[in-house]
């Protein structure tokens, strides 16, 4: 029985086509959702980030963290009210200023969030 080539090839391809595809049981794809959420994350707040870590003293810098910067506001989380009310008063004595400089902001408000994470478990 004569085959033609052509022919085969054809039958080939359509065979692929038809047969079901493993699923991809890698970590690949979760691993490049996270990887892109990261990436959108350091767009938002990286710039805001470094003016913060330039205009916070450095005693209290490591009990903070930029959650979020958008539209003039910069949300930062602290791990309790006695940090808060330290923060509020650095910020009143002039790290704001600093802060609205550093990020060319003409308005700029300051949200600080107390949450019960460690800054640096997120």
């Amino acid at each position: 029985m004569d085959e033609d080539p052509a022919l085969l090839a054809r039958l080939d391809l359509l065979r692929r086509y038809r047969m079901r595809r493993e699923r991809d049981a890698s970590l690949a794809t979760a691993l490049q959702g996270v990887e892109r959420q990261l990436r959108q994350l350091e767009r938002s707040t990286g710039a805001a980030t470094d003016a913060w870590c330039r205009s916070i003293p450095p005693d209290l810098l490591p009990h903070t963290q930029v959650l979020a910067w958008a539209r003039g506001t910069l949300t930062v989380g602290v791990p309790d009210s006695a940090t808060a009310y330290v923060l509020e008063r650095t910020l009143a004595a002039g790290a704001e200023t600093q802060l609205r400089t550093l990020l060319r902001a003409g308005s700029l408000k300051v949200r600080i969030r107390v949450h019960a994470a460690p800054p640096g478990g997120g």
